[in-house]
């Protein structure tokens, strides 16, 4: 019999509304797959075993009598400890938050289940989600899904694993510097950058809220849009692939492929030719604005995230994870005046940015210049772990830093991501685009959903 788990989240809803599929088999297959994997405790911090058998059956009483609210309506998904659910803990990694009962629910949250997605659990995370590499001593570190002996990429770290190892349809995870799209290339996933403000971000725990966003974790670029959708509000707007014709993409020559490791490099080459076979037009060009804004990030990222956890993290730095802890404090004598001088020049150069790439598409390159690193070592030297962590998240928070949008998709190599950064609030072509790109890098993989 074939499991329904192996479907697409997109696939798995329209077999509910054809009537061959019941949202409470569905969410059984997945809650017996829960108990009775080996990793589940290092992925889940919590499953929500019988609220989710319950709303699955409502689901399943809406698709009987023709009232779904969505087309993922009866679709079991997980969700990142940062984002509120009343009278349930929002820990975020951190022993800091053990006492933390929210009073509401974050919007993104109710906007999910007015569209009937069903939620199966909360995910481990990096502590307070800063770090791009899913290390946690403090609580747990889901392993890699492809390897469990290294990490699996964070802060999005069990949200990544748990879709990748079919324990959830898909996730939520969030991004300030790479948090989606780090645990998504390192464990073979599609994952989403939203544009700071697009999600409502109300109820989700904030590290920089300048460069907070949320994002689904998922199969598929035809989940993640359908996903957005839904956390946007908008659950009717439901995805169709366009045609896209003359796609035009941009490689930076200046940051993006410097001192990759190999077989990421390999990994998006290939990628890159398969997209020119096809008749994807792409040219190279240094973008200097992205080498500029990336050496501002020290002086916007630290002082943002001490601002926004200081105060409770001096009260108990015992509680914390050392690297983590010094990170945060990294950020704690900054210059008002430095901060706000940085703001000034990045705001220049993210016009100039989107100036030279304003006749492309997109902008591609590596999502990750390095492989996951070994958990074992990480734990054990801390220098290691603050170099790896650094290299991890120098890619993705370009598109933080610029103010993008952001997609990573996977290509044909384990833990190597192809990166596609778009202007600000244009997630819909950008989704439109990565569909195109995903279906040309990666075709075998939908003759397995």
């Amino acid at each position: 019999m074939a499991r329904m788990r192996d479907k697409s989240a997109s696939e798995q809803g329209n077999l509910i509304e054809k009537g061959v599929l019941s949202p409470v088999s569905l969410t059984e297959e997945y809650l017996d797959a829960i108990s009775n994997h080996p990793y589940t405790n290092r992925i889940y911090t919590e499953v929500f075993y019988d609220t989710v058998l319950y709303a699955a059956l409502q689901s399943e009483k809406r698709a009987k009598t023709g009232s779904r609210k969505s087309l993922l309506d009866g679709v079991p998904i997980a969700w990142k400890d940062l984002v509120d659910f009343v009278g349930i803990p929002t820990k975020a990694g951190s022993k800091l938050l053990n006492s933390r009962l929210p009073v509401k629910d974050a919007v993104i949250l109710k906007n999910a289940r007015t569209s009937g997605l069903l939620e199966l659990g909360k995910t481990h995370m990096t502590e307070l989600a800063f770090s791009g590499l899913g290390l946690n001593p403090i609580t747990e570190t889901p392993p890699n899904s492809i390897n469990p002996n290294l990490v699996a990429g964070g802060s999005s770290s069990g949200s990544a694993v748990c879709t990748a190892t079919k324990l959830a349809a898909a996730a939520i995870g969030s991004d300030t510097g790479g948090s989606v799209r780090v645990p998504a290339a390192w464990n073979n996933l599609v994952g989403l950058k939203t544009t700071v403000g697009v999600l409502n971000m109300s109820g989700v725990l904030p590290l920089c809220p300048s460069f907070d966003t949320i994002g689904p974790i998922t199969k598929t670029v035809e989940d993640s849009a359908n996903i957005f959708n839904i956390l946007k509000g908008r659950p009717d707007n439901q995805y169709k692939v366009n045609s896209v014709k003359n796609i035009t993409l941009l490689l930076d020559t200046s940051f993006l492929f410097f001192d990759v490791d190999t077989k990421i490099k390999n990994a998006v080459n290939e990628s890159i030719e398969l997209l020119r076979q096809a008749g994807v037009k792409i040219e190279s060009k240094k973008l200097l604005p992205i080498s500029q804004s990336i050496k501002l990030a020290s002086d916007l990222f630290t002082p943002e995230a001490y601002a926004a956890w200081g105060e409770k993290i001096e009260k108990y730095p015992e509680l914390m994870f050392p690297p983590i802890l010094e990170r945060f404090r990294s950020g704690k004598d900054l210059k008002a005046h430095t901060f706000l001088d940085s703001w000034e020049k990045l705001k220049l150069l993210r016009k100039d940015y989107l100036s030279v790439t304003s006749n492309f598409d997109g902008v591609i390159g590596p999502t990750t210049p390095i492989l996951p690193p070994q958990i074992d070592k990480l734990i054990h030297d801390s220098s290691y772990f603050i170099r790896k962590n650094l290299l991890a998240l120098r890619n993705t928070r370009v598109a933080n830093i610029l103010g993008l949008c952001s997609l990573t998709l996977p290509t044909k190599f384990d833990h190597c991501g192809l990166m596609v950064l778009a202007p600000p609030n244009t997630e819909d072509m950008l989704l439109q685009v990565g569909s195109h790109i995903e279906k040309i890098i990666r075709p075998e993989s939908f003759d397995s959903c």
